[in-house]
C-alpha cells in the first residue's frame, strides 16, 4: 500500500515528474559500510545523521542529486531539490537530504521509487532488499524518526547500516517491535 503523508503531499505528487536515476545498490553498500562508523568530510554532519548518511549512500549508488539553481543559504527546505555539497567550507543542503520525515516526502513526490508500509518486522524483512532504505515510524505516534539502509539480505537474514547511533551490519531483528516500517524500494526487483 502506498504511504500517504497527508492531502497536500498526494496533491502535489500529482505534479512531479519521475526523476530517473541508475540505481547500483552495490556501490551504495560498498558506501554505508565504508562510512557507518566514520563520517565523510565531504559532506556536512549533524547529531542527528541519518537521513545524511542514507542520502549519502545513495548518491554513491548512483542516485542523482536534485539542484535547481545555486542556493542562497546553508539549509533549503524544499521538496521540490534533495542535495548536499560543500563550496569554500562552506555547507549546502536540502532538509529532504537530512531529515527523515523530508526524506521520505521528498522520494513520495518524486514518484521514482516504490513506497510502502509494514507494521511487521517479518513482513519488513519479506520486503527489503539489500540497498533499500527504510525509515523506522513509532508505532504510538505514527511519526518517522529514524533512516536505515539495508546492507544484507539472505533469506530471513537482513543487517542495516546507520548513522546517529552508529551501526554497520546490525541484524534488522534487533530493532523494537514498537516500530512500523516505511520502506522506499531502490533496490531492482
Amino acid at each position: 500500500a502506498k504511504y500517504r503523508i497527508d492531502e497536500e503531499t498526494e496533491s502535489l505528487a500529482s505534479t512531479r515528474a519521475v526523476i530517473p536515476y541508475n540505481y547500483n545498490a552495490s556501490k551504495a553498500i560498498s558506501y554505508a559500510r565504508q562510512w557507518a562508523t566514520g563520517r565523510n568530510p565531504n559532506y556536512k554532519s549533524f547529531s542527528s545523521d541519518c537521513a545524511n548518511f542514507v542520502s549519502q549512500c545513495l548518491v554513491a549508488g548512483g542516485v542523482p542529486q536534485v539542484r535547481n539553481g545555486f542556493p542562497m543559504k546553508e539549509l533549503t527546505n524544499d521538496t521540490k531539490q534533495w542535495f548536499s555539497f560543500k563550496q569554500s567550507n562552506k555547507s549546502f543542503y536540502t532538509t529532504t537530504f537530512v531529515q527523515t520525515r523530508p526524506l521520505a516526502t521528498f522520494w513520495i513526490l518524486s514518484k521514482s521509487v516504490p513506497t510502502t508500509t509494514v507494521t511487521t518486522k517479518s513482513s519488513a524483512i519479506s520486503n527489503v532488499k539489500a540497498g533499500d532504505v527504510v525509515n523506522l515510524k513509532r508505532k504510538s505516534t505514527g511519526i518517522q524518526y529514524h533512516s536505515i539502509i539495508i546492507s544484507y539480505k539472505s533469506g530471513n537474514t537482513v543487517k542495516y547500516c546507520g548513522h546517529t547511533h552508529d551501526r554497520k551490519d546490525q541484524l534488522f531483528s534487533s530493532i523494537g517491535s514498537d516500530n512500523d516500517f516505511f520502506i522506499m524500494k531502490f533496490a531492482k526487483r
